[in-house]
C-alpha cells in the first residue's frame, strides 16, 4: 500500500515533527499515480496517543472504539480514546490523599498536562489547587506534583494536588469548597483587625491577602 506524510508538517530524515499518518491506496498507489479511494489519513499506530485508563478498562470489557459507553464521548484517539461526558463527571466525587471530597464537576473544563502525564478524570487523577497554600511540598501529595506550583507572589503559592474517585458520597463539610471558604473567612477575620487598627482609614480594594503568608498587605491607606 502506498504512504504518504500528512501535508504541512515538517520532515526531518526519517524523523516526522508532528503527527505521522499513513495515506493507504487499496491498489497501491505509487506508479499508479495514487488511483483507488484514498483513506485518509490513518495514523501509523493505532492510537496517536496513550490510551487512557477510562479506555483501558473500557476495551478489556469488549468495548471496541466504534462503541459509545453509557458515560462517554465519542471514541476520539486524540484525547486517548473515550472521555467522561459531562453528565457523568457531575454524578461523580473524587478526593485528593488528604480525604476533602471534591465535586467532579470541577473538571469539566480541560485538565492539567505536566511532567509527562495527563492529569485528568479519564486516568484517575484529576488535579486541584491546594487548598491549604503551604509554602513547601507535601508528602501526601503525588511526586511529580511536588514542584508543581504557582506563584502569584511570594505570600501566594498554589501548589496542586492530584485526586482519585472515590465511593464516599459528596457533603460540603470535609470538601474542598469548605475548605476555600475558611480561607477566604481568615481573610474576613484578618481585614477586620487590619481596619480597626488603622481606624477604618484603609481600603480592601488597594491590599491583598497572601493566602501562604496569612498576611494583609496594604498598598494605600490613609493616615
Amino acid at each position: 500500500m502506498g504512504k504518504a506524510y500528512l501535508p504541512g508538517l515538517r520532515v526531518s530524515g526519517n524523523r516526522l515533527r508532528g503527527v505521522y499518518c499513513e495515506r493507504v491506496w487499496p491498489d497501491g498507489g505509487g506508479a499508479s499515480g495514487h488511483h483507488g479511494k484514498s483513506l485518509w489519513p490513518r495514523p501509523m499506530s493505532w492510537h496517536m496517543k496513550e490510551v487512557n485508563e477510562l479506555t483501558r478498562r473500557l476495551l478489556a470489557e469488549g468495548y471496541t472504539p466504534e462503541d459509545t459507553p453509557p458515560g462517554t464521548c465519542e471514541y476520539k484517539s486524540y484525547y486517548g480514546g473515550w472521555t467522561y461526558t459531562s453528565q457523568a463527571l457531575n454524578q461523580m466525587v473524587f478526593e485528593p490523599p488528604c480525604g476533602l471530597l471534591v465535586r467532579g464537576s470541577r473538571f469539566t473544563n480541560g485538565y492539567l498536562a505536566s511532567r509527562g502525564v495527563d492529569w485528568r478524570p479519564e486516568n484517575d487523577n484529576p488535579v486541584v489547587p491546594c487548598p491549604r497554600f503551604a509554602s513547601g511540598p507535601c508528602s501526601l501529595r503525588h511526586p511529580l506534583l511536588q514542584t508543581e506550583k504557582f506563584c502569584c507572589g511570594p505570600d501566594d503559592v498554589i501548589y496542586q494536588c492530584d485526586c482519585h474517585p472515590t465511593d464516599r458520597p459528596y457533603t460540603y463539610e470535609g470538601s474542598l469548597d469548605e475548605a476555600h471558604k475558611q480561607v477566604w473567612q481568615e481573610s474576613d477575620e484578618l481585614w477586620k483587625a487590619v481596619e480597626t487598627a488603622h481606624n477604618g482609614r484603609v481600603c480592601r480594594h488597594q491590599s491583598r491577602y497572601g493566602r501562604t503568608s496569612k498576611a494583609c498587605g496594604l498598598t494605600c491607606f490613609s493616615k
